[in-house]
């Protein structure tokens, strides 16, 4: 332990602009703050629990979710206890255990909108992103160190090539979006709105900016079923936009979206003065912004989202971090700061209908066998 605290303090002494990160398991206290604060010195250190329960959880048939929501909200009681990356790594998709669409439940296409969907919830989710190559256009094989990815799929299959799509635009929504980034390491750059909706296997919530003003809504919504009528609390009068849906049909999605302004209403839910109705898609993240602000500025009251215990029953330490987060102060505070000139987040300091399948589901075995039939050739 010695010996990485100096090596940590000597790469940051002579090559301050390096990145050291720790692909580390344990619950051993401190690793992504400074020497001189204790800590062991790394930048950033992997969140191998977050990883661990979110492919269990996008493993699982949609049916069986709701019983196990706890995998999607419990990394919310130690999210910014570290500085943390969440990795889809090459240890996930090696040795029998599937790349990430194979881990997908379901036919061909919901194959793909649980992959999209998954993505779209991970790049909003507080935390750096690693990606594992071949896991951007969904390659069905494991990946084989003595061969190259399976390019050929994107250059035979149509859902291969949109779901490249899907993450580079993906990837352009990240860099291009403050609040996706820019407060990432404390409770200042995110709030619940709902994550107890364990029946519909819903979660949905608010990633912030510096800047109070700059936000985005996120929902997420992890069975086939299309939700009309879908009512969140918002912290602002006006007129919302999706501006980001992973259920696009040119991402090879059914194209269920919210078109036009979506105006909030003056009826109270999820403790706040405003709220709004959508259409939630099936398998599917979407992200909303403000468009028009009406009236005064936006709120982000201390909310009495609690996370509660849905699913399996907690054991161990997962048991004693749920008592504790329920009897711990909220940190719901906004930080107000100046806007960030800065164009990317700096490093820290070394410190209810059947999903449309357009003839998808009923093609998705022949389909999948014919793909398995050119990577194997």
């Amino acid at each position: 332990m010695d010996f990485l605290k100096k090596l940590n303090e000597a790469i940051f002494k002579f090559h301050p602009q390096a990145l050291m990160i720790a692909e580390e398991s344990t619950s051993w206290p401190l690793i992504s703050r400074p020497v001189y604060m204790g800590g062991m010195g790394f930048n950033y250190k992997w969140n191998m629990g977050w990883m661990n329960d979110m492919l269990k959880y996008v493993s699982l048939d949609p049916i069986y979710r709701k019983w196990n929501h706890d995998k999607v909200t419990f990394s919310f009681m130690y999210a910014f206890s570290e500085n943390f990356v969440l990795p889809l790594s090459h240890d996930e998709v090696v040795h029998g255990k599937c790349s990430l669409i194979s881990k997908m439940p379901g036919d061909y296409w919901q194959k793909f909108a649980g992959l999209r969907s998954f993505f779209g919830y991970w790049m909003a989710h507080p935390g750096k992103k690693l990606l594992f190559m071949g896991g951007e256009f969904a390659q069905f094989s494991e990946w084989n160190f003595d061969d190259e990815l399976d390019w050929k799929l994107l250059r035979e299959f149509d859902m291969h090539r949109k779901m490249q799509a899907y993450s580079k635009a993906l990837n352009k929504f990240y860099v291009d979006t403050r609040a996706f980034w820019q407060v990432d390491f404390d409770w200042n750059g995110f709030q619940w709105i709902d994550p107890n909706d364990n029946n519909n296997s819903i979660v949905s919530f608010i990633r912030k900016a510096e800047d109070r003003n700059d936000f985005v809504i996120v929902i997420s919504n992890f069975t086939p079923e299309v939700h009309t009528g879908y009512r969140i609390g918002v912290p602002a009068k006006g007129s919302y936009i999706e501006v980001f849906n992973s259920d696009g049909e040119d991402f090879g999605g059914s194209g269920v979206c919210n078109a036009g302004e979506i105006l909030s209403q003056d009826k109270p839910w999820h403790n706040r003065e405003q709220s709004i109705e959508l259409t939630v898609p099936p398998l599917a993240t979407i992200y909303l912004r403000l468009k028009r602000q009406d009236g005064s500025g936006v709120s982000f009251p201390e909310t009495d989202a609690q996370i509660e215990a849905k699913g399996f029953e907690l054991s161990g330490e997962k048991s004693s971090a749920a008592v504790a987060a329920k009897t711990a102060p909220k940190k719901t505070t906004t930080k107000k700061t100046s806007k960030s000139s800065s164009k990317t987040a700096a490093a820290p300091k070394a410190t209810k209908a059947k999903a449309p399948r357009k003839t998808a589901a009923r093609k998705g075995t022949a389909k999948t066998r014919t793909e398995e039939a050119v990577v194997n050739a």
